[in-house]
């Protein structure tokens, strides 16, 4: 391997290794992080099941329900 690409390789370890150990030590509880991705999975989750709901399948049946039209009669 080229030893510049090692170093830089290093150097970048070091820094993102440094990021977490400063992340992890801003004292936020391991009960309060799953509580915080649970919030944000069910945010999620809720967008999804809304966009599901407001395209569900008759209303793209309705949109496209000219082009179906002139489609059968190009038979």
């Amino acid at each position: 391997m080229n030893p510049t690409f090692v170093t830089a390789f290093r150097r970048s370890a070091v820094r993102l290794s440094q990021a977490s150990a400063d992340a992890s030590s801003h004292n936020m509880s391991t009960g309060k992080w799953f509580g915080t991705l649970t919030g944000v999975a069910l945010l999620l989750a809720a967008g999804a099941a809304g966009l599901q709901w407001a395209y569900n399948d008759s209303a793209i049946d309705r949109i496209f329900a000219k082009e179906r039209r002139q489609g059968g009669q190009h038979r």
